[in-house]
């Protein structure tokens, strides 16, 4: 049990040094409370609370064990991607406040500058992120069945190949009558189509369609 705290110890110095090498002065500090916050010197505004001003460059999160079978390296990953979430939120909400009173933005210019900042700062961060989680590989083979197929009746885009015959697009809307066609277009091709939320091309305003091979239809 010793050991394993004093592990702990010396990964959490390890982190800590890592941040300082890339800038981030971060003292980490373990406590019991259902939220953590990041705080940037005493000039940046708690997140998560606007009362509050931190004084000291802290990181607070709640220590919880590894799940069963995650490796300690995964666990700490996880906790560094946290605190990484946390001082970019942090930098975000001050940049932001400050920003916005210089502009004298309020009312109708208020809400559509939000809306700027939520589309441009989701997207370009999510572009960044999602091709390194993404379970699909990109390719440039043409699936066999989209090269027999005279035109796709719905509306398509962002679209690319991924290995297995997969094709993939990514629209930001589809309507019913797209819906519908879709269907159709894949149960008269043998094909099997899914609608999920995860994207790459600006993640948190498109959704994905994935298009392959029906299993066990004799065609593919």
């Amino acid at each position: 049990m010793g050991r394993g705290r004093n592990e702990r110890e010396e990964k959490f110095k390890l982190l800590e040094e890592v941040f300082r090498e890339l800038g981030l002065q971060v003292r980490l500090k373990r406590v019991f409370a259902n939220r953590w916050g990041a705080f940037l010197g005493d000039k940046f505004l708690c997140p998560f609370d606007e009362t509050f001003w931190g004084s000291k460059s802290l990181c607070f999160f709640d220590e919880e064990p590894p799940r069963k079978g995650q490796t300690f390296e995964e666990w700490l990953a996880s906790i560094a991607g946290s605190v990484f979430a946390g001082f970019v939120r942090a930098l975000f909400e001050h940049v932001l406040k400050r920003l916005r009173r210089r502009l004298r933005l309020g009312g109708k210019e208020l809400r559509e500058f939000y809306d700027e900042c939520y589309y441009h700062v989701i997207g370009y961060f999510g572009r960044e992120l999602a091709p390194r989680i993404d379970f699909l590989k990109k390719t440039r083979k043409v699936p066999k069945w989209l090269r027999e197929v005279s035109c796709i009746p719905f509306w398509v885009d962002h679209t690319f190949y991924a290995q297995g015959d997969v094709f993939v697009s990514e629209p930001y809307e589809m309507n019913l009558k797209d819906l519908k066609a879709l269907c159709e277009f894949c149960d008269s091709h043998g094909l099997d189509a899914e609608i999920r939320g995860f994207s790459r091309w600006f993640p948190g305003h498109t959704f994905r369609v994935v298009i392959r091979p029906r299993k066990g239809d004799e065609r593919w």
